[in-house]
């Protein structure tokens, strides 16, 4: 029973605090954004540009893009953000994955204790 409920209390303390520091690591996060068109440029799908969805792109835009194609022929038009590297030390990311370590080690040396 005592270590169940030190399993408990170990995954409240580590869920609260995973989720509040992911809040703090992404606040101000400008994400890549990803866009997938038909092979009459319009917009199928856009993760981070929603507002585009449904709308014709031009030639040019395009062609910043990567063809899909099928048996060779253009079936539509993947464009992309450049990527960003969130996971370099410095950056947001880097801060989240540190502070869940911290927070795993500090709730894994309480549960130790309290068994």
């Amino acid at each position: 029973m005592a270590d169940t409920l030190t399993s408990l209390i170990f995954y409240i303390f580590l869920k609260h605090e995973i989720e509040k520091i992911w809040q703090e690591a992404t606040t101000d996060v400008e994400f890549p954004w990803l866009i997938l068109t038909d092979a009459e440029r319009v917009v199928l799908v856009a993760w981070g540009k929603e507002d585009t969805v449904g709308q014709q792109l031009s030639e040019k835009t395009v062609q910043s893009g990567a063809p899909v194609q099928v048996d060779g022929i253009v079936v539509g038009w993947l464009l992309y953000d450049e990527v960003v590297d969130l996971w370099s030390p410095g950056k947001k990311a880097w801060s989240f994955l540190e502070e869940v370590k911290s927070a795993i080690w500090i709730s894994a040396g309480g549960a130790t204790a309290a068994a």
